[in-house]
C-alpha cells in the first residue's frame, strides 16, 4: 500500500493495549488489593475507588479502538474484499470486539451495585465472606467471571491484529488475491489431499502393474487412456508337456566297424550317437591269438 494510515493504526493499537492491560490490571491489582485491608467492611470502598478512577481512562481506550479499528477497516476495504482470508479475520475480529463491550459494560453495570453497597463486609473486591448478604455475593460471583473474561476478549484482539498484519506482506497478498479471483469465478479446484489411499481401497496388489492399479488409473484417465490402462492383454496357459513312455526298452545298435560312432534309440524315438573313447587301432598293430598245440 502506497498510503499510510499513522494516526488511525496508533489509535487502534493504543485503545486496545489499554482496553487489555487496564482490565487484567484491575483483576490482578484492585481487586486483589482489597483484600488487604484489616477492615473488611472497607474493601469494597477501596475496590470501587480504584475502579472508579480507571473507568473513564478505560473508556478513552475503548473509543479510541473503535475509531481506529473503522479508520483501519475503510482504509483497507479493498483488500477485505479481493484477498482470500481477510475478509474471514475481520469478521472475527468484529464478533470478539462486540463481545469485548458487551462483557465490559455488563462488568460495569455490576460495580455499580458494588458501590452501592459500600460498608458490606466482603473478603475481596470479588471475594464473599460468610457475613456477605446473598445479593451482593451474587453480584460479586458474576464480576469475578467478568474480571477474566474482558482480558481473554481483548487478548484475542490481539492476536487478530497479528494475523492481519502478516496477511499484509505483499508474498500473502498476491496469492490471496488470486486464490479470492478464482474463487469467486469458480476456476478455483479443490485442494489435493497429501495423504495416500488406502491399499484396500484402491484395491493394490502386492506386485507393481497387478489389476488394482490398473483399475485405480483407469477410474481416475480419460476414457480413451483408460481404455488402454484398463484393457489386460490376454494370458496364455504354461501347459507343461507330459513325458512319453515306451514300452520297450532303449535298443542299442553297435557297427562291426571301429571307425563309424555308435547309435542308440532314446525314449522318443530319436537315435543318439555315442562316440568311442578308444582311438581304433590299424589290423597289422592288433594282437594275434596264439597257435593252438
Amino acid at each position: 500500500m502506497s498510503e499510510r494510515n499513522t494516526v488511525v493504526r496508533s489509535l487502534h493499537d493504543l485503545g486496545l493495549a489499554m482496553w487489555f492491560g487496564g482490565s487484567l490490571a484491575g483483576a490482578v491489582g484492585f481487586n486483589g488489593a482489597a483484600a488487604d485491608v484489616p477492615d473488611e467492611k472497607l474493601r469494597l470502598r477501596v475496590a470501587n475507588a480504584a475502579w472508579a478512577r480507571w473507568t473513564p481512562v478505560n473508556l478513552v481506550g475503548i473509543a479510541a479502538h473503535l475509531v481506529g479499528g473503522a479508520g483501519l477497516l475503510y482504509a483497507n476495504r479493498g483488500r477485505v474484499a479481493a484477498q482470500q482470508g481477510v475478509a474471514g479475520s475481520t469478521v472475527a475480529k468484529a464478533v470478539l470486539t462486540g463481545a469485548a463491550l458487551g462483557v465490559t459494560a455488563y462488568s460495569r453495570a455490576l460495580g455499580k451495585k458494588l458501590e452501592a453497597a459500600e460498608g458490606e463486609p466482603v473478603e475481596g473486591g470479588t471475594e464473599s465472606s460468610p457475613m456477605t448478604s446473598p445479593d451482593i455475593a451474587k453480584v460479586q460471583r458474576q464480576l469475578k467471571v467478568c474480571q477474566w473474561l474482558v482480558p481473554a476478549l481483548t487478548g484475542g484482539l490481539h492476536v487478530l491484529n497479528a494475523v492481519h498484519g502478516e496477511q499484509q506482506r505483499p508474498q500473502q497478498q498476491l496469492p490471496g488475491v488470486l486464490a479470492k479471483l478464482g474463487q469467486l469465478l469458480g476456476i478455483a479446484g479443490p485442494r489435493r489431499s497429501t495423504r495416500r489411499p488406502a491399499r484396500s481401497a484402491v484395491g493394490l496388489r502386492a506386485r507393481p502393474g497387478g489389476a488394482g492399479v490398473r483399475a485405480a488409473l483407469g477410474g481416475a484417465a480419460p476414457g480413451w487412456i483408460s481404455g488402454l490402462v484398463v484393457r489386460e492383454r490376454p494370458r496364455l496357459r504354461r501347459v507343461l508337456p507330459l513325458p512319453t513312455q515306451t514300452p520297450q526298452s532303449p535298443t542299442v545298435t553297435m557297427e562291426s566297424s571301429n571307425d563309424e560312432p555308435a547309435t542308440a534309440g532314446s525314449s522318443n524315438g530319436q537315435a543318439v550317437e555315442f562316440e568311442s573313447t578308444t582311438s581304433p587301432q590299424p589290423a597289422s598293430g592288433q594282437p594275434r591269438p596264439a597257435p593252438l598245440g
